[in-house]
């Protein structure tokens, strides 16, 4: 199956809880078959804080970071396929 970064732009990304306190999850719908993303969580400075790769479903350990607003990135071969707000408290 044959899937074009347009269609993979449509993809409803779920990112929960938000806010967050110590961990975050990210679910990308099931696909027949599934194709890995890079995830990055970028602060209020434009700092990576945190870069996993994921095919499906991940869940990122957050609890070492400061409380705040940060940016949650999904890309694809160096394309941003989402991009979303997240709050982090303590």
């Amino acid at each position: 199956m044959l899937i074009t970064f347009s269609l993979l732009c449509f993809l409803n990304f779920l990112i929960y809880p938000n806010p967050a306190k110590d961990e975050l999850t990210i679910e990308i719908p099931i696909l027949e078959n599934p194709i890995s993303y890079e995830v990055k969580l970028i602060d209020q400075t434009g700092k990576y804080v945190l870069s996993k790769t994921m095919s499906e479903k991940a869940t990122l350990d957050i609890s070492g970071l400061s409380f705040g607003i940060y940016h949650v990135m999904i890309m694809r071969d160096n394309i941003i396929l989402d991009n979303k707000k997240i709050s982090i408290v303590k």
